[in-house]
């Protein structure tokens, strides 16, 4: 544990896997600070991937490839595939319906870091300061197997 908090700037894969490895040390010290520079709309949706990597690694649902959520399936993207769409950016169907609630909650007014929050603490990670910021909730800091 440390003095105070521990602020981590995540951008990316390696930021959000850096995010959760300090929260083994940290714990609930950690503040995670994720990129939004990346973020845009595609499909009808806003997708946000360096903070939805973020919340994903610190509540333990990261898809072993390092990106997405484990287990989602794909159904949707193949669907517009097969439909001709030019899908060059790829989410799960558990992803994508993140990402269509955010753009929900944004076209009725939302701040993006509120929008961001519903999701985090829909994982059981809670959203804490400024835009972009993540940190666990207490008493959920185990590794899933």
């Amino acid at each position: 544990m440390s003095d105070g908090p521990v602020v981590v700037l995540a951008g990316g894969t390696g930021g959000a896997k850096l995010a959760r490895g300090m929260l083994d040390v940290c714990g609930d010290d950690l503040v995670v600070v994720a990129n939004t520079a990346d973020d845009v709309e595609i499909h009808g949706a806003y997708v946000s991937p360096d903070p939805d990597l973020v919340t994903y690694w610190l509540a333990d649902r990261i898809d072993p490839r390092g990106w997405g959520i484990a287990d989602d399936t794909f159904a949707v993207m193949d669907g517009l595939r097969a439909l001709g769409e030019d899908v060059w950016f790829s989410l799960g169907d558990l992803d994508l319906a993140a990402c269509l609630r955010r753009k929900q909650r944004l076209d009725a007014g939302w701040r993006l870091t509120d929008a961001a929050a519903e999701l985090a603490r829909s994982l059981g990670v809670t959203a804490r300061c400024a835009r972009g910021c993540w940190r666990k909730a207490s008493g959920s800091r185990s590794r899933s197997s």
